[in-house]
């Protein structure tokens, strides 16, 4: 019956030591994730390609970069590194204020969101096309075959200082893209007042801002 007792025991002590060496191994995993590594090189080539002056087509000069951090965030969601985290950590050293690193964070995280719900990652030349950084083709149902480009939280047209911000980046249909305008729909005056705190639109944008949803009103 000693016996009995004494292997039950070292079997539980063999035990709490595996749980204890995977919970280690899954933060060395999350320390060395070389994935958030690589996509903060891409966020700071985006910002760079965003700050270049006397290309045609501003506006969506940077596309190629965009398409292809949604790639890498698929890529690393792929082998079973967590998106969320790897954002948080990809943007936490990317050069941004900590207020424009959430904004950024969470918005490429629902891009990626987005991209699922699109049936981007359904399809192996999408994958292919996000890595070249060129625009990948919906599959979802009603969507079928819809090339999908970068649309805006807020429309050029009334700050063209965010256009580029991937704070401002969505991924959705072109057919959509190119109907958007300047009417902002689902921006408020919180958020406006938000992105001037950050820097993301200059006092002038803001206040352009406030006077059409203020016209909206009537």
């Amino acid at each position: 019956m000693s016996r009995f007792i004494g292997f039950l025991i070292i079997l539980a002590g063999m035990a709490g030591c595996y749980f204890v060496y995977q919970d280690y191994a899954a933060k060395q995993k999350d320390k060395h994730n070389h994935w958030a590594d690589d996509l903060r090189v891409l966020i700071q080539v985006h910002t760079s390609e965003a700050r270049l002056d006397g290309k045609e087509e501003t506006w969506f000069a940077s596309d190629s970069s965009f398409f292809r951090i949604i790639g890498l965030m698929h890529e690393a969601e792929h082998h079973n590194y967590s998106v969320a985290e790897t954002v948080k950590q990809a943007t936490s050293g990317a050069g941004m204020t900590p207020g424009v690193a959430k904004m950024v964070a969470d918005l490429l995280i629902e891009n990626h969101r987005i991209a699922g719900q699109l049936g981007v990652y359904d399809d192996l030349q999408n994958m292919l096309r996000l890595e070249r950084g060129e625009a990948p083709v919906s599959q979802a149902k009603g969507w079928e075959d819809e090339p999908l480009a970068v649309g805006f939280l807020l429309s050029p047209l009334v700050a063209p200082e965010a256009a580029r911000s991937l704070a401002n980046l969505v991924l959705m249909p072109k057919s959509m893209r190119d109907m958007q305008t300047d009417d902002l729909v689902g921006f408020t005056p919180d958020m406006s007042k938000k992105w001037l705190s950050e820097r993301l639109i200059t006092p002038e944008s803001h206040q352009a801002i406030l006077a059409i949803l203020a016209a909206k009103k009537f």
